[in-house]
């Protein structure tokens, strides 16, 4: 079995799948969202599609707003594992299932009742359309259906020109089954270290006296 770093994290990148995943579950619904890899507007359009182009979210922290700011911190493993073939002749056990948390910034202008109006629309959201990402959203991974919300906590700035209140959902969700045999192609693993250490010119790299190098 080999698997490449990009299909590595398909499966194991948990924070970057679940908050893609909740985000784009949010702006389906025209409201604006931010996961973990948005970094402040330069105000210089080519600085920022260079960030764009690294992989990461421009979020103008005065404009963007309402908006809702998504992190997600895996847990603890369930202990729930099943058999994972690394060779042709080994098996091994791999956990399947964990714990994880969504934690939501909700973030306007500071009216109280824009604010409540957001807010409101937000937990509705997650209550009743939360399971939607297993079919729409989390081609790989379900939540399973015992998730629940574990409060919010709202914080009223006026002198700060917005109004947040941060929401809390705790859930458990694992690797799908399926997910497994897709990932696990009839790839050759990579060459040997000893045949990659060569230079620009295809030449072996060798140190002072001669010697071809094989490890760092």
């Amino acid at each position: 079995m080999y698997l490449t770093a990009e299909q590595i994290a398909q499966l194991y990148d948990f924070s970057g799948i679940f908050e893609v995943a909740l985000k784009g579950l949010f702006t389906a619904r025209q409201v604006k969202a931010f996961t973990t890899q948005a970094v402040s507007s330069t105000g210089d359009p080519a600085a920022d599609q260079e960030l764009i182009d690294q992989g990461f979210e421009i979020i103008d922290f005065q404009r963007d707003r309402p908006r809702i700011e998504i992190m997600f911190t895996p847990g603890a493993g369930r202990e729930q594992f099943r058999p994972l073939r690394i060779s042709e002749v080994r098996e091994i056990p791999v956990e399947t299932s964990w714990s994880g948390q969504y934690k939501l910034d909700v973030i306007t202008l500071a009216d109280i009742r824009v604010h409540r109006e957001f807010v409101t629309a937000v937990r509705f959201i997650l209550h009743t359309q939360l399971y939607t990402l297993n079919a729409d959203y989390l081609p790989r991974h379900r939540i399973q259906v015992d998730y629940k919300d574990a409060g919010s906590s709202p914080a009223m700035e006026c002198d700060k020109g917005s109004f947040q209140t941060i929401m809390l959902f705790d859930l458990d969700f694992s690797i799908q089954d399926d997910a497994w045999p897709v990932l696990n192609p009839d790839t050759p693993p990579p060459p040997p270290l000893t045949d990659r250490l060569v230079d620009t010119d295809g030449n072996p790299i060798v140190d002072t006296d001669g010697n071809r190098i094989v490890l760092f």
